[in-house]
């Protein structure tokens, strides 16, 4: 394991300068994973204006959890004093949660997509999480069968005024081996009690899509597309959906379009949208997971993404994972943030989880030349777990307190810690 480290350290070149935020402290909490902040809308100071959201599980059977932190930024002055609230014990090997938009019931609520390729948690649903009620209760939208979940978006998908639910679904079949996967939306019920119902399921398309996937309104020829990119970290695929019906329905999977934006990945981790280069358009972030070379990738998006090819440019590769096997895998997820938060007017800074490789990453632009696609890397972050081999979960940023700098958050899975830092 250590030597797996220190060929790492031979793959990445490290620079070392001040773009690096200070540890403030942490926190105990078990196996903490996927994190996310979302605003709390009661909120009368800045130090409560951004909750901390995320994901626990464990391959043990016990139950797993989807936990919080409101009003994080209270806690920064004595982060060791952070109080955790448990928003729900009823998820099994929960993925990533989000806030969902006020407007889709019109109160606060969670979703919790779970599953995964563990025994005793491979069944997974999409959960919400209604935060009306003290303790908040725990829905399914469909039944728990050998499909799981990794991330919800909510769009309209049939022009009805309800909002739906978007998300890609995988499995593995047991007597192949193969894992199948598909694209599929969850059809908002017209009925006062949505969270009481099961929500019908739609498929879009069959092993393209596994994971993760954001969507985009793109503008063509005069016509805005709802479009939706999608990677495969099984498939080993970056594509693109869209649908040709005149009012922008996905109800018909024949007026569905989609195309491969690249098929030479190993395993597309995580997909983000942002204006990497600065240049007014936002691009496609793609970290690609390896066991000998991962990536951290990013695509262009033309102006026609119908036909036009997506220019790619590897911001950096060299991530290697601890363990030396099939199932580890490094970089993690790569979210961009900028250590001041209203100074957006340049290139962002990206964090980046090593996942199996017990580290996090900060990467900086070298120059603010839109055709630049130069980034330095700095080693944020690195585990001395000794017990299991280390894995870094979803770092998440936001200006906790409201004081101009910004803060992340930093799961250490197996050391049962949260790690707090700040560019104050």
């Amino acid at each position: 394991m250590k030597m797996k480290g220190i060929l790492l350290l031979s793959c990445l070149t490290f620079v070392f300068a001040q773009d690096l935020p200070r540890k403030i402290g942490q926190f105990e909490t078990s196996n903490p994973a996927f994190t996310d902040f979302y605003e709390n809308r009661q909120a009368t100071r800045p130090q409560d204006r951004w909750n901390l959201l995320y994901s626990c599980f464990s391959g043990a059977p016990i139950p797993d959890y989807i936990r919080q932190v409101r009003g994080f930024g209270q806690y920064l002055g004595n982060v060791n004093n952070t109080v955790v609230q448990q928003l729900s014990d009823e998820v099994e090997w929960p993925r990533e949660p989000g806030s969902i938009p006020f407007e889709v019931f019109g109160h606060e609520a969670i979703h919790a997509p779970d599953g995964f390729l563990v025994p005793g948690k491979d069944e997974g649903t999409v959960n919400i999480i209604d935060m009306r009620n003290n303790p908040p209760t725990t829905h399914q939208l469909i039944p728990r069968d050998w499909w799981f979940y990794h991330r919800v978006t909510w769009m309209d998908m049939n022009g009805d005024g309800r909002i739906d639910i978007v998300t890609a679904r995988a499995r593995r079949e047991p007597n192949t081996g193969i894992t199948i996967s598909e694209l599929i939306w969850l059809e908002h019920p017209a009925s006062a009690n949505p969270l009481l119902e099961e929500w019908d399921v739609n498929v879009l398309s069959e092993d393209v899509a596994d994971t993760m996937h954001r969507a985009l309104n793109l503008t063509v020829d005069g016509r805005t597309y709802q479009v939706i990119f999608t990677i495969g970290y099984f498939s080993g695929r970056v594509s693109v959906f869209w649908t040709t019906n005149p009012n922008g329905y996905w109800t018909n999977v024949n007026e569905v379009r989609s195309r491969t934006i690249d098929s030479d990945i190993q395993r597309g981790f995580s997909v983000e949208l942002e204006d990497v280069n600065n240049d007014g358009k936002l691009d496609i972030i793609v970290p690609d997971n390896s066991v000998t070379n991962g990536s951290v990738l990013v695509y262009e998006i033309p102006n026609d993404f119908r036909v036009d090819p997506f220019p790619k440019h590897n911001l950096q590769s060299g991530f290697v994972p601890l363990r030396d096997d099939d199932d580890a895998g490094s970089p993690g997820t790569v979210n961009s943030f900028y250590p001041r938060a209203n100074a957006t007017g340049s290139k962002p800074y990206l964090m980046v989880s090593g996942d199996d490789d017990g580290k996090a990453y900060i990467l900086t632009p070298r120059s603010q030349d839109p055709r630049d696609w130069s980034y330095d890397i700095h080693l944020l972050f690195e585990s001395d777990e000794e017990l299991f081999s280390p894995i870094v979960g979803k770092l998440s940023a936001v200006d906790a307190d409201g004081d101009g700098f910004t803060e992340i958050i930093l799961p250490e899975y197996w050391a049962d810690i949260m790690h707090v830092y700040s560019y104050a």
